[in-house]
């Protein structure tokens, strides 16, 4: 994916998100450096009629990286929800 297609994801999120989620363009770019130095993404340079652009893909590394990650993030709002309904109920009585 480019990283215009990523930008344009990244729009279409602030509109989902009622404006909240909101970022910058210069944001994206430190970050793909990142998870590039990390050997989580790869890229390369693709010619086109407008001038070279770069296109990132994960790497396998990136990949399960990620879903260590979304496992993390599912188990922690799992807990958060059990502790608020609980916290809730509690409440109620």
């Amino acid at each position: 994916m480019y990283g215009y297609e990523m930008i344009e994801q990244l729009k279409q999120l602030k509109q989902l998100s009622d404006g909240y989620l909101h970022y910058k363009e210069g944001m994206l770019y430190t970050a793909l450096k990142r998870l590039e130095e990390k050997e989580y993404l790869n890229s390369y340079w693709q010619d086109s009629l407008e001038g070279p652009k770069r296109k990132y893909y994960y790497a396998k590394v990136g990949i399960a990286q990620f879903q260590d990650q979304w496992d993390e993030w599912n188990a922690f709002q799992d807990i958060i929800r059990k502790v608020v309904s609980h916290t809730y109920e509690h409440t109620q009585k």
